[in-house]
């Protein structure tokens, strides 16, 4: 596979990489294909000597020759942090055991299945989707690994998030801060929101917490809508309220709802501007808490409480789960459950009521 050098003058072939190298042609293909047999000092050592003969793989023609290359594909919507950080996390972990990964926007489609079709296209055999939808397309092309909190595809291996213990840790957390009222911003209806409804209710209740549900979404546009949906309910809510003490004086209190649980950081970043915008004071006035751990969440601009679900755990255990379908050596289906755990940052603090006791 020759190509030309940056200057255009000369072709420049293995040979000539692997004669700088000192290392076979064989040798050369695989340290480019960033190959596990190659180790890591012989990989760039043929690196530094093909960049600096001007030479460039030719990586397509490289996979069309193989019967059975190493490739993954990985299923994600763009649009969604935590989706992005488990693309950067698996290609991460990829390049440095010799596998390609490509990934695809399931948010570009809309039917779910065209993302795996193209894969397919692509010689693709063994592809992670994340948070899959259900899929009506051949069997053969469906994913090998889902992330998610269940799937109902019988054939995948699954690598799910342990969401009881961070929320275990949330309830205790809004408990001892003195929260007995939340609403929570729900997200997309499926497997995993309504799993995590129901969990977030659960646990809630034990810890003698009441909490009312809202639907909003996973993006930050529909938290800042849901959030402001429900500003007008409680407020009218407020204003027609026979007790004295249901609607607090202070402008921009919400009643007996001390603290707001979202379905995701994108989603309580979304109420975050949507309180900031009606004045209202996060943590003084009312509490906020996402999900994810995002780097947009735990940035000074937010500082939001929330879950981690702790994406390079995932990301491992889904890789791994993968390279063994491409290369033979797991049968059963499998099913991993990575934990995940509370951060605590200024976006909570004691509830309202108590502050202005205080005072």
């Amino acid at each position: 596979m020759a190509e030309k050098t940056k200057a255009g003058c000369r072709q420049v072939t293995m040979k000539d990489v692997a004669r700088a190298a000192g290392v076979s042609v064989s040798s050369v293909s695989l340290a480019l294909r960033n190959d596990s047999r190659i180790s890591p000092s012989v990989q760039e050592r043929v690196r530094r000597e093909a960049n600096r003969l001007g030479y460039r793989f030719n990586l397509s023609g490289a996979l069309l020759s193989q019967s059975r290359p190493k490739l993954l594909g990985v299923v994600a919507h763009f649009d969604q942090e935590l989706h992005t950080a488990y693309v950067r996390e698996i290609a991460d972990l990829a390049s440095g055991s010799g596998y390609r990964i490509i990934a695809e926007n399931a948010a570009l489609y809309d039917d779910p299945a065209t993302a795996l079709e193209k894969l397919a296209q692509l010689r693709v055999a063994n592809v992670i989707a994340i948070n899959p939808p259900v899929y009506n397309t051949d069997e053969d092309i469906l994913p090998t690994v889902v992330i998610a909190q269940d799937t109902d595809l019988p054939q995948a291996d699954l690598v799910r998030s342990d969401n009881m213990q961070g929320v275990t840790e949330l309830a205790s957390h809004l408990r001892q801060l003195g929260h007995r009222c939340v609403y929570y911003l729900a997200g997309p209806q499926g497997v995993s929101g309504d799993a995590r409804l129901e969990m977030l209710a659960s646990v809630l209740k034990r810890e003698d917490i009441e909490m009312y549900p809202w639907q909003a979404g996973n993006t930050l546009s529909a938290g800042f809508a849901a959030m402001q949906d429900l500003l007008v309910r409680l407020w009218q809510r407020g204003r027609n309220a026979e007790a004295e003490n249901f609607f607090p004086a202070r402008v921009g209190a919400l009643g007996k709802t001390t603290a707001i649980v979202c379905y995701n950081d994108q989603c309580a970043m979304g109420a975050y501007l949507a309180l900031l915008k009606a004045g209202i004071d996060v943590p003084a006035d009312v509490s906020l808490v996402g999900f994810d751990n995002s780097a947009a969440g735990a940035s000074p601009a937010f500082s939001l409480t929330t879950i981690d679900r702790c994406p390079r755990k995932v990301a491992e255990a889904a890789f791994s789960l993968a390279c063994a379908r491409r290369e033979g050596r797991e049968t059963e289906i499998r099913r991993v459950t990575v934990p995940t755990h509370l951060v605590v940052r200024s976006s909570t603090a004691q509830a309202n009521f108590l502050r202005r006791v205080g005072k």
